[in-house]
């Protein structure tokens, strides 16, 4: 009895006449390509030839590319690999069957063995980019991203134009934040395939992630071309146009978006913002309380909408919105506290009523205690943090959350280099010590240290620092200073720093043409996103203060790193910033400068006396004028001695240590702009007789 192993295991048995005289058949004798074939596929050699051959029939139908194809196809992925894996031992070398194999293991998500069928790939074809391509896709897979990059790298240097390789790398390049490398890949990209959406995508991103929304407009406008209705493409547009300060063609983006997609969040969203931008408050607030409604747990929705009540003077209806909330969140625990934080952070006297609400039904909660640490944080307000920390910690000394939250705080206080016992005497003084104000007094004290230059004895440089140039009091201050400084002997060089010039995108007019007629360069800082790349030292002079640019609210960070630079390098003898904002910051970057002298010109009004939404979005001024007043060499001035009155109250300083320079009156340009002008019949009209003496003015209240 000979027996021979098939297929799967199987076996047949025959009988075979071994008598004396008898014959063997020609069937039974094998060679040896056929033994070796039975071999590589695990037959038995004892079979006839006839049954050899139909054995290796069979095996190479069970076997065959096109069973394992179909198997694919049907996305039977483990007969996949079962049946590649025996083929590979008959046919070692064979490109489809392992390409195969390494799909199979992907479409499983057996990530390793789908690298390691690569690898196995890639010991006969070494440059093989489809085994590169799944290395790469299946360590993104598992996390790692570097071993990734590398794989499509090798990709991109065998096969330059492989587009999926460039929106791989681009893809990656973003999650790690590196923008400019996103925007570098992405351009070759659209060099090799200027229609391929990803790339436009991308630059569009990254350079509003980077600030220079310019470069976003060359790639959407190539994106509206190839689909005017991408949905992604025009509500980005609207986003940029509004980030460049083009309102009105924000809104013909954004009006279009929404129409496109009805409720699309993001243009929602921005055109609310534009609306308020453009004064059509009635608009905006429909779209503020859709949003409040949409996800009524968002702070910043309700601030939204908040904010445009007051500047609507609706402070009735802004307060009504604590009942809209309780309206659509219910009497809830998180109900309460987000009306207590909006009523803080809005200085309202339902605060007190509304934590004590709160205090009496969750106090013992260490969620209620846990969520208003959190948010404090979140906002930069020390004290709150520290009580409610406290508070949670003597219920459950080790709760996670909060012992995590206390971590967050301590790194906070070091990285201003603040005590916890400045926020435990705020405590007990009741007045709330916030991260920002801590972040602008560890730079100021910083600055102590900075060697102050000497003035130059003749052909100053003076700086002057606005935030604007629309057709306010202040800016025409700023103008006619500029104008009596122009021809002084003394100055040699004079300068005009602007944030943003005209902020309403032409619709109302500046005094950019008075300061071109004077003749005083105007260097419009804020919207430059190349700003600081002009300066070539850029890196190497703000490397040392990076700790505390760390720390500093990003408005006042972007104009500290900016005009800190140009008074660097520029070294004026003096710097005159205007108004409070502009004040502190402009204050801080000649500190760090060694700028020799510094002239801060306030309000007629403290920033606490105007409105609750002015030194809402300011909190941190206070403090600032008390540390930055701490150097010697910085000057507050005032056009009134009411102004300055006004401010030593708020800053319980001496009046007499703020200088006051009283505004005058340029009347030969009123005679100027006079002449050819006959009032009398506008007078007649309104009954106002030719002997009547006329006072007249165009004010503000606050």
């Amino acid at each position: 009895m000979v027996k021979g192993i098939m297929k799967g295991g199987s076996s047949t048995s025959r009988i075979i006449d071994l008598t004396e005289g008898a014959c063997l058949d020609d069937d039974l004798l094998l060679d040896d390509e056929v033994l070796h074939q039975l071999e590589i596929r695990g037959f038995s050699a004892d079979l006839t030839l006839s049954e050899a051959k139909r054995a290796l029939a069979e095996w190479d139908e069970q076997f065959s590319s096109q069973n394992i194809r179909q198997h694919y196809q049907a996305g039977r992925w483990s007969d996949v690999q079962q049946l590649v894996d025996y083929r590979l031992k008959v046919f070692p070398t064979e490109n489809e069957s392992h390409l195969h194999r390494i799909r199979a293991h992907y479409m499983a998500r057996n990530w390793l063995q789908c690298i390691e069928g690569c690898h196995g790939l890639l010991k006969f074809e070494e440059n093989n980019i489809t085994a590169f391509r799944f290395i790469a896709r299946s360590s993104k897979n598992l996390g790692n991203v570097d071993v990734a990059m590398e794989y499509y790298n090798q990709i991109m240097e065998l096969s330059p134009t492989d587009e999926d390789s460039h929106v791989a790398l681009i893809r990656m390049y973003y999650n790690k934040k590196s923008h400019d490398k996103v925007r570098q890949i992405a351009w070759d990209l659209i060099k090799l395939n200027p229609t391929i959406r990803d790339a436009h995508l991308f630059v569009v991103r990254s350079s509003m992630e980077l600030g220079d929304h310019p470069s976003s407009l060359t790639s959407l406008q190539a994106l509206l071309e190839i689909d005017s209705d991408d949905i992604e493409a025009v509500v980005e547009m609207g986003r940029v146009r509004f980030m460049l300060n083009q309102p009105e063609k924000a809104r013909i983006f954004l009006e279009r978006a929404m129409a496109l997609k009805p409720g699309e969040r993001r243009a929602q969203r921005t055109l609310s913002l534009v609306y308020d931008r453009l004064k059509e408050w009635d608009l905006a607030l429909d779209l503020f309380i859709k949003e409040c409604e949409i996800d009524p747990t968002m702070f910043t929705n309700w601030e939204k909408r908040i904010n445009i009540l007051y500047r609507m003077n609706r402070e009735d209806d802004a307060k009504a919105c604590l009942d809209h909330l309780f309206v659509l969140m219910g009497d809830t625990m998180e109900t309460y506290l987000m009306a207590f934080l909006i009523s803080t952070s809005f200085y309202w006297s339902e605060a007190d009523s509304l934590h004590e609400k709160a205090t009496n039904r969750w106090g013992g909660n260490i969620e209620f205690h846990t969520s208003i640490t959190s948010h404090s944080l979140d906002v930069g307000d020390f004290t709150k943090a520290l009580i409610h920390l406290q508070d949670g910690l003597r219920i459950k000394s080790d709760w996670p959350d909060l012992l995590a939250l206390q971590v967050r705080m301590n790194a906070m206080l070091e990285a201003t280099d603040t005590p916890i016992e400045e926020v435990e005497k705020s405590i007990i003084s009741g007045v709330n010590l916030l991260q920002s104000e801590c972040a602008i007094r560890y730079l100021s004290e910083a600055t102590s240290q900075v060697k102050v230059r000497t003035p130059r004895a003749t052909n100053l440089r003076v700086a002057m620092i606005s935030s604007s140039l629309g057709r306010g009091g202040a800016e025409r201050q700023v103008v006619s200073c500029l104008a009596g400084l122009v021809n002084q002997d003394s100055i040699g060089k004079l300068d005009l720093f602007c944030y943003n010039f005209d902020n309403t995108e032409g619709r109302l007019q500046t005094y950019v043409p008075e300061v071109e007629d004077i003749g005083i360069p105007i260097h419009q800082f804020g919207q430059r996103y190349d700003w600081n790349e002009k300066y070539s030292e850029h890196l190497h002079l703000l490397a040392p203060w990076k700790q505390y640019f760390d720390q500093l609210p990003p408005r006042i960070l972007r104009e500290v790193e900016s005009l800190f630079l140009a008074f660097k390098i520029n070294k004026p003898d003096i710097v005159h910033a205007w108004q409070d904002q502009t004040n502190v910051n402009v204050a801080l970057a000649a500190l760090m400068a060694g700028v020799p002298g510094i002239v801060m010109f306030a309000r007629s009004l403290r920033p606490d006396g105007k409105t609750m939404l002015h030194i809402r979005n300011r909190p941190y001024l206070r403090h600032s004028y008390h540390h930055l007043l701490k150097h010697p060499r910085l000057l507050l001035c005032h056009n009134s001695y009411a102004g300055a009155q006004s401010y030593a109250e708020w800053l319980n300083e001496d009046a007499n240590r703020f200088p006051v320079i009283h505004n005058g009156v340029d009347f030969s340009s009123i005679e100027e702009a006079s002449k050819g002008v006959d009032l009398t019949e506008t007078l007649n009209e309104i009954g106002i007789t030719t002997d009547a003496k006329i006072i007249g003015s165009v004010l503000r209240f606050v």
